[in-house]
């Protein structure tokens, strides 16, 4: 015979439901990947560069020549956001449009020179503030940590 209330869950109290949101592996990346990003933009501040544009940049450095189609489902944005950013970014002289051989109604992206010199302050930067995050843990624990992240990384890939 089924227990009265069987299946349901006990109703948690506040500070039961934010102990378990504290303690949530997504709630942690996600809060972890906020503070790195604000603490990144004032570092960057001195670029002029926004965050979504610096955010592209990234993007095109490790993907150049990129369709800004492609970059929106990376970048996870809407493709009018993403066609604003490219559009700011090229007024600035930042990235250059592309035809795409094949198909001209296709433009590919790719870095101009003006971007190319201000990457080198980007990831000095990045490296910096990796470094100050990182500070409490050992090198050993470093590693760890990179490991079991990249663990995790290729997990995730792996369930599409």
């Amino acid at each position: 015979m089924a227990r009265k209330g069987a299946g349901r869950s006990a109703k948690l109290s506040q500070d039961q439901v934010t102990e378990r949101f504290r303690h949530d592996l997504g709630f942690a990346f996600n809060d972890i990947n906020r503070l790195f990003r604000q603490h990144f933009q004032l570092r960057v501040a001195e670029t002029g560069l926004s965050r979504p544009q610096w955010q592209m940049i990234g993007f095109l450095i490790r993907h150049e020549g990129m369709t800004q189609i492609e970059l929106a489902r990376e970048m996870e944005l809407g493709r009018s956001a993403v066609g604003k950013t490219v559009d700011q970014l090229e007024r600035a002289g930042f990235v250059e449009r592309r035809p795409c051989p094949g198909d001209g109604r296709v433009w590919r992206l790719f870095l101009a020179p003006p971007a190319r010199a201000v990457i080198p302050k980007i990831l000095k930067q990045a490296k910096q503030l990796s470094e100050e995050a990182l500070a409490p843990l050992s090198e050993k624990e470093r590693a760890t940590l990179r490991h079991l992240l990249e663990k995790l990384r290729d997990q995730l890939v792996s369930l599409g």
